[in-house]
């Protein structure tokens, strides 16, 4: 973590001690987390296998022949970073 961060960590966890603000649990935060990863990756992959359907279908052969993406004719690479891009993007606003 950069200073600015771990600094504001700190005053963060000061307040909260200060204050006697009740926190939960290691266990419920690792469920909640758990629960929201697992709602961000089923709705990235309804976006691969349904929505990019090509892209989805490319990428399972490559995971199960256990090929790697490099493999792709260069054509077929230049067009699947551009739609990966697209996708991070997407991802990045929505994950966990």
């Amino acid at each position: 973590m950069a200073p600015a961060q771990v600094e504001l960590f700190h005053k963060a966890e000061h307040y909260l001690l200060d204050n006697r603000v009740p926190l939960p649990g290691p266990s419920v935060l690792e469920r909640l987390i758990i629960h929201v990863c697992s709602d961000v990756h089923s709705q990235w992959f309804e976006t691969v296998f349904t929505d990019r359907p090509v892209l989805g279908s490319k990428l399972l052969r490559c995971v199960v022949h256990g090929l790697h993406v490099s493999s792709m004719t260069q054509e077929s690479m230049q067009h699947e970073k551009i739609v990966e891009q697209n996708l991070q993007r997407e991802l990045r606003t929505h994950t966990c």
